[in-house]
């Protein structure tokens, strides 16, 4: 799914589920078929590997009173998942494509195989090994990912022991390492986990227990990697809790605050999109056409907040090149809720321009 995510450069394609992560929808169809001894491998899947920045929408009192009359098919969810405006056509356009380039329509297609297994993903296995034993065997909440395991290694510990730094992790050392949790009384997530040795990890046990200048340097490289890993979001702070539900008749007539001018601009494949924000409209006076185009945005209404909202309905957004590459993302920013478009194309429209 591509609900509750922004971030564009980690969309994936994965042949079956088993190396899919951040996917609250993986996870669930992998416990299904896994059930049902159905085989996946073959079959292509597009996702994001990021992690989910928005969570679900909390129900409106309706909803709680008559949950029957608002799902879409039976025991499918009632709550309504965020979603950043071009996010789901993406996903679509590289889906297709992929079908395409699995009908044989590209014999030297390859595709990128999967990185081989590194030290990082040997010590967050040893991690979760040790945390399930220290649970009684129940299984530790890891809310760590490869990518990020690996970023923690090699970037914030530059394969060394935190708490020993002479320590070096190689074979040369003739030490073991591992990721260990720096605070137990913290959640497992990149932002708290150290290298150390074996020795070091299992003789760890809280921060006040290691010296106060070892402590203090882990803890800014600590918050130095958890700024680094900050997963990307919009711009916006959600003040409006009207935005928040599912009903966007409501929201249509919430106050927001200005948005100070934004410009940005960036070129992709022969077009050039430039977006600027610029008033169109006073949104005090909706019309039924607003109203209703605000329920079909509702969802990106949920993602970006009130001021993310209005800024992207007052952008004004220019697409020079209209070819194959700026059509497709003028109708997708069109989609988005961008308020107004400028199509520049020097070329005479012909039944050929598909």
């Amino acid at each position: 799914g591509r609900g509750a995510k922004s971030d564009p450069t980690q969309m994936c394609v994965a042949k079956g589920l088993r190396d899919i992560e951040n996917d609250p929808l993986a996870t669930k169809l992998r416990k299904v078929f896994a059930g049902r001894n159905v085989d996946l491998s073959r079959v292509s899947f597009v996702y994001s590997s990021q992690k989910p920045v928005r969570k679900l929408l909390p129900l409106t009192e309706e909803q709680q009173a008559k949950p029957e009359e608002f799902g879409n098919v039976p025991n499918f969810r009632l709550r309504v998942i965020p979603v950043l405006g071009t996010q789901p056509a993406m996903a679509g356009i590289v889906l297709a494509l992929q079908a395409l380039l699995e009908c044989g329509l590209c014999p030297e297609y390859s595709p990128r195989p999967l990185p081989q297994r590194t030290s990082a993903e040997r010590y967050l296995q040893q991690l979760a090994r040790r945390e399930a034993h220290h649970n009684g065997g129940r299984a530790p909440a890891l809310d760590v990912t490869l990518a990020e395991a690996d970023f923690i290694v090699q970037e914030v510990w530059h394969n060394r022991s935190a708490l020993n730094p002479e320590m070096l992790a190689t074979g040369a050392s003739g030490q073991q390492f591992t990721l260990a949790v720096w605070d137990p009384m913290k959640p497992i997530t990149a932002g708290n986990l150290i290298l150390a040795t074996e020795a070091e990890a299992k003789s760890h046990g809280t921060p006040d227990n290691v010296p106060t200048v070892v402590r203090s340097r882990i803890a800014k490289a600590l918050q130095q990697a958890e700024q680094s890993l900050e997963m990307p979001s919009p711009s916006c702070s959600i003040r409006d809790s009207k935005l928040m539900h599912a009903s966007t008749r409501e929201a249509a007539q919430s106050p927001y605050e200005p948005v100070a001018p934004h410009a940005e601009g960036f070129v992709s494949c022969g077009s050039t999109v430039a977006a600027a924000s610029e008033s169109i409209s006073s949104e005090s006076n909706q019309t039924e056409d607003d109203i209703v185009t605000l329920e079909q945005l509702s969802r990106s209404s949920a993602f970006l907040g009130a001021e993310g909202h209005a800024q992207v309905r007052r952008a004004f957004v220019v697409v020079i090149g209209v070819g194959a590459v700026g059509s497709a993302a003028a109708s997708l920013l069109l989609r988005a809720g961008v308020g107004r478009l400028r199509l520049v194309d020097g070329s005479v429209v012909r039944d050929t321009h598909r």
